[in-house]
């Protein structure tokens, strides 16, 4: 293409350029908007209110929803509240064989209760919380399983766990419970024995399961308890050592299965996991509900030591 040429083509692009507003390269200088009438702008505002209130309804219902949910959100986290202090105490009390008075004990007292103490968290590792009922028998060989021994003996379990008063509040809740172990709805099982070692366990720390009511109500219990500890030490004096010993091991099974909820899905027993709907649930077996009638009863044990008495 001519200079020429080039000249008279930039010359037209020019020239129609010109009809354009420069704030708008594709709207002409003389374009006007079209004329909104009043009666088009009432149609408008009136689709508008329409719409809103056709969604209105919509808007109320998820506040609705929305707030009632938010608020029990923060009644959970309240309610949670103590059962974390409980955890954060628990944590410090389970100290390996805090607060014992090592005078009270002979030399081979002492090497009997670490002994003890050592066999018991083995079993721990395995949600087996050993009570003194039990290494007795094991001590004695009358148990080659625990599932099948406890299975055995859940009669007895009952009876004695609904008889004492520290479970008097869980006495109709243990024996449905007990109901629905014998009818084989294992999984059923699990909420309401949990939700009663968790009472237990919150009642204890808040002092409500006192020294004073066990001296006044449960002395006779106590006593048959100082013996069979006496039979398994073959000591006359430090049984409190001993008592201290098994009610850690209460405590630490209380560590193990009231944990967080693992990401994945979980398959062993966790009191949060069961609780809150994130569990497998179909993994849960019959060995695993005698394990927590097992707890229950080994909980017993905590009517005879408070938790000031593991504060050294």
């Amino acid at each position: 293409m001519s200079d020429k040429e080039n000249y008279v083509d930039n010359k037209e692009t020019e020239e129609n350029g010109n009809n354009f507003d420069n704030t708008d390269s594709l709207r002409p200088k003389d374009y006007q908007l079209p004329y909104i009438g009043e009666e088009f702008k009432e149609r408008i505002n009136e689709i508008q209110k329409q719409f809103l209130s056709s969604v209105q309804p919509v808007i109320d219902l998820r506040r609705k929803l929305i707030e009632p949910i938010t608020e029990m959100q923060k009644q959970i986290s309240e309610a949670l509240r103590p059962f974390t202090q409980i955890t954060e105490a628990i944590n410090q009390l389970t100290e390996p064989l805090k607060g014992i008075d090592w005078d009270a004990l002979s030399k081979a007292a002492a090497e009997r209760l670490k002994e003890i103490d050592a066999f018991l968290k083995e079993q721990e590792d395995n949600l087996w919380c050993i009570d003194v009922d039990l290494l007795d028998a094991l001590e004695n060989d009358e148990v080659s399983n625990y599932a099948d021994y406890i299975d055995s003996k859940l009669d007895e379990y009952v009876l004695e766990i609904t008889s004492d008063p520290i479970y008097e509040l869980h006495v109709s809740l243990i024996k449905e419970t007990y109901g629905a172990y014998k009818a084989g709805y294992y999984k059923l099982c699990t909420f309401p024995l949990f939700s009663t070692f968790e009472h237990i366990v919150a009642s204890w720390y808040e002092g409500n399961i006192t020294e004073e009511e066990i001296a006044v109500n449960l002395k006779p219990k106590q006593k048959r308890l100082y013996y069979k500890i006496q039979k398994l030490t073959n000591e006359e004096n430090g049984q409190e050592g001993f008592i201290k010993v098994f009610a850690q091991s209460v405590l630490r099974i209380y560590q193990k299965t009231f944990v967080s909820i693992p990401e994945q899905l979980n398959k062993e027993l966790n009191r949060n996991s069961i609780t809150h709907g994130f569990h497998g649930y179909d993994s849960i077996t019959q060995e695993d509900v005698l394990k927590l009638f097992q707890l229950l009863k080994a909980a017993l044990i905590l009517k005879y030591v408070s938790p000031k008495h593991f504060i050294e």
